[in-house]
């Protein structure tokens, strides 16, 4: 499996791990037109946000963790547009709820 890691700082790539600065929806646009595979996002709210706003995520995995910050960056930023979501499926341990969602 190859790794792409969106960074600012040049680091120095090897055949699995590959850095880069590069627009992520064009690459991830590009990665879906290689292979049709599944792409795995982990990220930042700054990237999810965009592929969201592109409509490029199919399928949300969000983990709740009950801490408190008062303050933070928001999951999601303010979006042009409202995003359907359908519940897939939920999972509880250790007092954390991951929850699934399909795009509607």
């Amino acid at each position: 499996m190859t790794t792409y890691i969106f960074t600012h700082h040049q680091e120095k790539s090897t055949d699995e791990i590959k850095f880069t600065n590069e627009n992520s929806v064009k690459l991830i646009n590009q990665l879906k037109h290689q292979e049709d595979k599944d792409i795995w996002i982990c990220g930042g709210a700054n990237l999810i946000q965009q592929l969201v706003e592109d409509e490029r995520v199919d399928k949300s995995y969000i983990s709740i963790i009950p801490t408190l910050l008062g303050k933070g960056l928001r999951l999601f930023g303010v979006s042009s547009q409202e995003q359907k979501l359908k519940l897939i499926n939920t999972r509880n341990y250790n007092g954390i709820v991951d929850v699934v969602y399909e795009r509607r």
